[in-house]
């Protein structure tokens, strides 16, 4: 009957086993022995494990970065689309007609009869009602 030692070599050509004599059971621990045809993997599974982190990064650029970017160019191009006129809420909450448009970055917005506030154009949230534009 062959031996336990011979029957792994014998399976797994690569494996050697170590027997610690310590132990009463003869544990047997395994090393891969890796030989040098099998080395040419290697590459190829330090490649393997960056796998998934590109495609979380894939995943999360298509989910989140892509679709805020998308908001963001939206946003810009309202606010710099603004026009005398237009009834528009700040991301206050405050609700108002845009009376003027300042070149610097600034709106002028009525919020009640006589009342006007200078806003800053970002903080403009979403236009309500746009006004047509004279040709």
């Amino acid at each position: 009957m062959p031996q336990k030692k011979d029957v792994l070599n014998h399976e797994f050509h690569c494996i050697r086993t170590l027997r610690l004599s310590c132990c009463p059971d003869n544990i047997t621990i395994k090393f891969n022995w890796y030989s040098h045809h099998k080395l040419k993997g290697y590459a190829m599974s330090q490649f393997q494990q960056f796998i998934p982190l590109i495609l979380i990064f894939a995943i999360m650029y298509f989910l989140l970065i892509r679709p805020q970017q998308k908001k963001a160019k939206e946003h810009a191009n309202m606010v710099s689309n603004l026009r005398r006129g237009d009834n528009i809420i700040t991301q206050g909450g405050v609700v108002g007609k845009v009376a003027k448009v300042k070149e610097d970055g600034e709106i002028e917005v009525e919020i009640a009869d006589g009342v006007k506030v200078r806003v800053i154009k970002s903080t403009v949230a979403t236009v309500i009602s746009k006004t047509e534009t004279k040709k």
